[in-house]
């Protein structure tokens, strides 16, 4: 299958377009791109994270605050 057609993909993309953005940090080893997914829905994020895993065997860190959970 490719990631065109990879169901976990779209759901990665809808989630960035919906409520996140990616963006490029530089910085002394180089490039490393940043995506950042933000919302108040903990079952939106966990799927978030989970499609994230599938797709590219990375584990997000989830980080929480009094208004909304970012990953």
């Amino acid at each position: 299958m490719s990631l065109m057609d990879n169901p976990y993909f779209a759901r990665i993309h809808a989630h960035i377009c919906g409520d996140g953005h990616i963006y490029v940090e530089k910085g002394d080893r180089g490039k490393r791109y940043i995506i950042e997914y933000i919302n108040k829905s903990i079952e939106l994020i966990s799927s978030f994270a989970r499609d994230i895993y599938d797709v590219l065997k990375i584990s997000p860190t989830i980080v929480y605050s009094s208004k909304n959970t970012s990953i």
